[in-house]
């Protein structure tokens, strides 16, 4: 087998940003796809990027592709080795991957199940600004054509946000036995989130989020105490995630600040 040329200066590069990437919920096996890309220089062929937040196989690891879309025109096969790669704020490769030669036909994609680990969706390297940078390089094994073109697209996972003031009367007088209770509710007055606050026996302060709404797959919360001069401070966070059977069920967690 050819030991493939990486040094060839002339490559086709794709560059794609994901904004919130760590707030997608896909089950294993499940993707993301990138903006299409369009190469004139390799005969007009389509390409796309998949990207398996919780892997293909195995939910600790993140799956990543390169796929050749079957677009009706462009030749039928393309030689080509190419490389993935997820990118640091400074544009430095974090981890990559690279391919022998590969032949892509219409419809064919190639890549790595296990390219890198979950975590690092909760890793500020990563995720600067909560943006993930993906990339892909390729070189034609043929030399034919000099490619030498950058394309950068981007995809933004949407994401609800709301905040609320909750104000706790009494505070300093709340003993181990008392729970003091705040319901979020929708539009409609149905409740969505309920929280239960209390202090435990360490003097530490616990909240107990119960969650009502059957289609909220991954909530975060952020937790912040204000003090009597009106100054924030950042005390905690939470993530719960998982689906409901029914919506008179709630999930129910737990964290102390």
């Amino acid at each position: 087998m050819a030991t493939p040329d990486y040094d060839i200066k002339s490559t086709c590069t794709f560059l794609w940003k994901i904004e919130n990437v760590n707030y997608l919920w896909l089950k294993t096996s499940r993707k993301i796809e990138s903006p299409v890309f369009v190469v004139d220089e390799l005969e007009n062929t389509e390409w796309v990027m998949h990207l398996y937040p919780r892997g293909c196989s195995t939910a600790d690891k993140i799956g990543f592709y390169l796929h050749r879309k079957d677009d009706g025109s462009g030749t039928d096969d393309i030689d080509v080795y190419f490389e993935l790669a997820f990118l640091s704020k400074c544009g430095d490769n974090l981890c990559s991957s690279r391919s022998v030669k590969l032949t892509f036909s219409k419809g064919s994609s190639w890549g790595f199940d296990a390219f890198a680990s979950f975590t690092v969706l909760s890793s500020k390297q990563y995720l600067p600004f909560n943006i993930l940078t993906a990339r892909c390089k390729i070189w034609r094994y043929d030399r034919k054509v000099a490619v030498g073109k950058c394309f950068l697209a981007g995809t933004r996972v949407a994401v609800q946000r709301r905040s609320f003031h909750w104000e706790i009367e009494n505070f300093n007088t709340i003993g181990c036995n008392d729970t003091k209770h705040l319901a979020i509710r929708s539009i409609r007055n149905e409740i969505l989130v309920k929280f239960d606050l209390n202090l435990t026996s360490e003097g530490r302060i616990e909240i107990g989020i119960h969650v009502f709404d059957p289609n909220k797959k991954y909530l975060f919360f952020k937790t912040y105490i204000t003090d009597y001069k009106g100054c924030s401070r950042n005390i905690g966070a939470k993530i719960c995630m998982g689906r409901l059977r029914e919506s008179r069920d709630a999930n129910f967690d737990t964290f102390e600040i």
